[in-house]
């Protein structure tokens, strides 16, 4: 695999600075028949449709449609192709103002001793689910909170300081075992029938199962996307629409799923999931799912806003993550021991014969998650 600095991901979130490395596949890599894909070549990209000469009208959502779709159809068939190599993975890192180069290339170097888990998880049914857990505790090089209080600045400086950082590693070694995460959000980043313009679209279906963090975001785009921010909404009252928290996640190729990790979104139970992206198209179906709510210009946040809803519809957008207080000794109150009682904090270890465990390691006791 390579992995290539993306400048476009650089964003401070919650007060604290990331970046964004793309992992490209190499040709012997699993992953990279996922995503050396064939795009159309638009002869006039920027208009309806590509720049089709035909006749086009606008569906109530504002996407633009063929009269005649078998015409269209014809004409896309004569376009040219273009061979496009997409990353496997996004991951965002947590970084400090004064990191510099030395140190994200000892990061990359840790990052190359999982390159075979990472290849083999992306290729999964549902790598989503998968990816996120297991880069949970890869993706912090520095957890500071930014001074500078010139955010664009900062940003500028990093991405200058960062620039055109490129590696390539060998995918050797061993898979890792890897635990699902247990949060889901949205619909399957797919490649569907439609597609959707510049909006602000939230999917209605398929709520957030539990509360926590949106650690993993997959996108699926028709036309490569510009500035795409992803958030979680709330219902205030009818089609009204609140932003819980959202991230930047800069541009998204298209072609195939592009999945982002190192995200930490705030969901709570029954919230969605939504998008803004300044130019391009999402890949979406205008049947068959549970509805959109969309709303002109970037909404990302936004207060009480009111979104318009559109049965049906539903967009390739997914999220995974982590539930709040997700196990751990934390949630054992307290062992007895006589007529005392020994807490979290009062135990490091379990000795079993001439080894110990530690408390930290141990999943669960008597059935019981630890």
């Amino acid at each position: 695999m390579r992995i290539v600095f993306e400048p476009s991901g650089t964003h401070i979130h919650k007060g604290f600075l990331k970046v964004r490395l793309d992992l490209y596949p190499d040709l012997a890599d699993k992953t990279y028949a996922l995503h050396h894909v064939q795009v159309i070549v638009f002869p006039e990209p920027d208009k309806p449709l590509g720049g089709y000469s035909g006749k086009i009208h606008q569906d109530e959502v504002g996407v633009w449609i063929p009269d005649n779709q078998v015409q269209y159809d014809k004409w896309l068939a004569t376009l040219p192709l273009i061979w496009q190599l997409n990353p496997a993975l996004c991951v965002f890192v947590l970084i400090s103002e004064d990191t510099n180069l030395v140190e994200i290339v000892n990061y990359l170097n840790i990052l190359a001793t999982h390159a075979t888990t990472i290849d083999d998880i992306m290729v999964q049914p549902n790598p989503a689910h998968l990816i996120s857990p297991f880069m949970r505790d890869k993706v912090i090089l520095k957890k500071e909170k930014i001074t500078n209080q010139d955010e664009a600045k900062l940003i500028s400086d990093i991405n200058q300081r960062l620039a055109g950082i490129s590696i390539s590693y060998s995918g050797d070694g061993e898979v890792e075992p890897v635990e699902p995460g247990s949060i889901y959000i949205g619909a399957a980043a797919t490649n569907r029938g439609a597609s959707l313009g510049v909006y602000t679209l939230v999917n209605k279906g398929t709520p957030a199962n539990a509360t926590g963090s949106i650690t993993n975001v997959g996108i699926w785009a028709n036309s490569n996307l510009s500035n795409c921010e992803v958030a979680t909404f709330f219902v205030v009252s009818g089609t009204n629409l609140t932003t819980r928290d959202n991230e930047n996640i800069g541009s998204v190729t298209a072609g195939s799923e592009q999945i982002f990790t190192g995200l930490n979104i705030d969901v709570t139970a029954t919230n969605c999931i939504g998008i803004y992206y300044s130019a391009g198209i999402l890949d979406a179906d205008n049947s068959g799912g549970l509805g959109i709510w969309y709303a002109s210009g970037d909404r990302i946040p936004s207060t009480n806003y009111a979104f318009t809803a559109i049965a049906n519809y539903v967009i390739s957008l997914y999220g995974t993550g982590e539930e709040a207080g997700g196990g751990g000794w934390a949630n054992i109150a307290k062992w007895r021991q006589g007529t005392g009682s020994i807490t979290a904090t009062d135990l490091a270890y379990i000795c079993m014969g001439t080894g110990k465990i530690a408390v930290a390691d141990i999943a669960s006791i008597n059935g019981v998650a630890v």
